[in-house]
């Protein structure tokens, strides 16, 4: 290179990572009152090391809430919780449930599962 060439250089910088909640799932899908069952729900690489709330409703997300289970530790890329089936106000044991989990710092980032 001649005299009073210049070298660039530069850093090419990565977009920041978004933290996503995804597949939440319960461990059964139809279970008597009183039986434990397992909630859990993925996080993006991102969410590590986050918190997650666990919200159960009866029948859907604007339903009756039944259960906030808070506080809940992504451990890699999964948390999960568990919840004693509980039959509220109906006096029948056909109901169905859904739960919301989301993000304890920001509510606006959840999933949900029936």
């Amino acid at each position: 290179i001649g005299t009073g060439a210049k070298t660039i250089c530069c850093n090419v910088a990565t977009a920041p990572q978004v933290c996503t909640l995804s597949n939440a799932v319960w461990s059964d899908s139809s279970v008597p009152e009183g039986k434990t069952v397992t909630l859990s729900v993925e996080g993006s690489a991102a969410c590590s090391n986050k918190l997650v709330k666990f919200e159960i409703f009866k029948g859907s997300i604007t339903g009756t809430k039944i259960k906030t289970i808070t506080d809940v530790p992504l451990s890699g890329q999964t948390a999960t919780t568990t919840w004693v089936v509980e039959y509220i106000g109906t006096g029948t044991s056909d109901l169905n449930y859904v739960f919301r989990a989301s993000l304890a710092d920001d509510a606006s980032k959840y999933t949900t599962a029936q």
